[in-house]
């Protein structure tokens, strides 16, 4: 049995790529979804999405009385999902405490990690090295053995059943010697009907100002030197937004976009638009945006783009953000995007 998780749209394109490959049939292949990520098809699908928020909203002293009892009722729900099956699940890293958990499930024989973004290609050791043990792994254990605080993203947990890495790219994960690489087979996404024609003017958003607690004014500034990279007047913006920006933030946003007069029309694309399988579906794009992932896979699938990342690069709390997610190459690589 195969268990994917998604929770974005790069994991789904890996995850249908791999699925085509490997000749996998419907009923060995199941998903695991959460952050309200809605598959595209019908599928046999457990949406953890409550699991996913108690971890990321509640308190230490919650979890320490009620986490294990959490846990046994998404066991109970994963063996509901598998038919009680050994399985092999699918993850982008293993940092986060749910996919720590998912891993260590008892029907669990293998773990596969699956290219999710630009920082699979971070030439980071550290990314990779045994978590150091110290006071909150000491904690955490005493919570549950499931899970060990602050593991280093790539280092999988448990270790014994790692199995390998799958990425499009053989500079994909440069610290795992066991990977996979995908084929881009356009034919494993032939039923996707593209959105963006040839040719569109596409602006994708990241969630820099979510992670750096940037002010919206500071916000709305980088949103105009971005834009402003584009040097003739265009007739209509299709704009992307992140997963993380509320409903809120996209309208301001929309509405100082359509202020600035530089486009005829703006559109929003709605989130089930699936970006990586629009930049293989269409040709000639110009695809314009800050720090996104987007950006590289644009750029890899033929497209032309554009970042502001010189100019959001001075600012010390998004520059900390960048080196986060980047190393130096990948930094030269986006600050060549003019």
């Amino acid at each position: 049995m195969h268990v994917f998780y998604i929770h974005s749209h790069i994991t789904y394109v890996m995850a249908k790529l791999f699925i085509a490959e490997h000749k996998l049939l419907s009923e060995e292949v199941k998903f695991i979804t959460s952050r309200r990520y809605a598959l595209r098809e019908e599928s046999i699908t457990l949406d953890i999405t409550g699991f996913y928020n108690y971890l990321e909203q509640v308190s230490k002293l919650n979890k320490l009385f009620n986490l294990n009892r959490k846990i046994k009722t998404l066991d109970a729900q994963i063996n509901l999902l598998v038919d009680n099956d050994a399985f092999t699940v699918y993850v982008p890293q293993f940092n986060h405490s749910i996919f720590q958990i998912l891993s260590s499930h008892k029907l669990c024989e293998y773990t596969v990690l699956i290219e999710e973004g630009i920082t699979a290609y971070k030439f980071d050791e550290s990314l990779y090295l045994p978590t150091k043990t110290g006071l909150s792994q000491f904690l955490s254990s005493r919570i549950s053995k499931r899970f060990v605080l602050k593991n280093n993203h790539y280092r999988p947990f448990p270790l014994a059943k790692f199995k390998y890495a799958i990425t499009v790219n053989e500079n994909g994960f440069p610290f795992i010697e066991n990977k996979k690489i995908v084929a881009i087979n356009r034919e494993a996404i032939a039923e996707y009907a593209p959105v963006v024609e040839d040719g569109d003017l596409v602006f994708v958003l990241d969630s820099f100002m979510e992670r750096t607690k940037i002010s919206e004014k500071e916000y709305y500034v980088i949103i105009k030197t971005t834009l402003d990279l584009l040097k003739s007047k265009n007739k209509k913006l299709l704009v992307k937004f992140h997963p993380e920006q509320n409903d809120e933030i996209r309208k301001k946003t929309l509405s100082y976009i359509e202020h600035l007069s530089k486009f005829e029309s703006v559109v929003c694309l709605n989130d089930s638009v699936i970006l990586e399988l629009e930049f293989l579906k269409s040709k000639k794009l110009m695809v314009i945006g800050m720090h996104t992932s987007l950006l590289y896979y644009a750029e890899s699938f033929g497209h032309k783009v554009l970042s502001s990342i010189k100019t959001t690069s001075k600012n010390p709390k998004i520059n900390h953000y960048i080196d986060h997610i980047m190393d130096k190459d990948q930094k030269k690589r986006y600050m060549s995007y003019e």
